[in-house]
């Protein structure tokens, strides 16, 4: 596979980055976080990659060139309260495109607050424990409200902790619908699960945690 591809590049993402341009791809990442850009630089620079990272916000950003494919992971697009990221890309990238997104429905339902947990120890003893609490989503302002406490442990004595807090837009697949629709120049064309599968293609529904939607720009 050849060409370009515009991504948004977080933490998590720039890895994606680096197994693409592994593949031959020119890869162009955009972020906000002047930190993150850093990271994904120097890591990029450690696996002999080129990459071209931008700093921009992902509802208003300028990029030259021609681009294939698009990727918005790790739910990025929850953090957005509106349209206006969907409408910048259709309006100013080129037929055909596909944009490959991650939505995390939301379980409405849910009336009591999800804890989850992980950890990870590297080899020299330093650990990182990650704790993350969800509150029942407010369903009238179509957000729910997140807390995140990061630890650091070295040699069982903690060292730094960093607590922050943060809304998420929420969805369910009805709304994802209308959000597509609300923009007519996208098409959805193919959905998945996690497993990202192309052989086992799913429905737009609330029964999986996480959705890979592909959409494409209409000719």
């Amino acid at each position: 596979m050849s060409g370009h591809s515009l991504v948004r590049t977080r933490l998590r993402d720039h890895p994606n980055m680096i197994t693409l341009a592994k593949r031959g791809l020119s890869m162009t990442g955009l972020d906000l976080s002047t930190a993150m850009l850093t990271h994904a630089q120097n890591r990029a620079d450690e696996e002999g990659d080129d990459l071209s990272l931008k700093r921009a916000k992902m509802r208003v950003f300028r990029v030259g060139g021609a681009f294939d494919l698009v990727f918005c992971l790790i739910s990025s697009f929850n953090y957005l309260a509106t349209e206006a990221h969907l409408l910048r890309f259709a309006a100013r990238l080129p037929p055909d495109l596909l944009y490959m997104l991650v939505s995390r429905p939301t379980d409405d339902a849910r009336d009591l607050p999800e804890h989850k947990r992980w950890g990870e120890t590297a080899h020299d003893g330093t650990k990182v424990i990650c704790n993350t609490r969800t509150w029942p989503a407010e369903r009238r302002l179509r957000r729910e409200c997140v807390r995140n406490r990061l630890v650091i442990e070295k040699h069982t004595r903690e060292v730094m902790h960093h607590d922050y807090s943060w809304h998420f837009r929420t969805y369910d697949a009805t709304l994802m619908r209308r959000i597509v629709r609300t923009v007519p120049s996208l098409e959805l064309v193919a959905c998945y699960d996690f497993q990202h599968d192309i052989r086992y293609p799913r429905h737009l529904d609330d029964s999986q945690e996480n959705l890979v939607l592909v959409l494409r720009k209409r000719p």
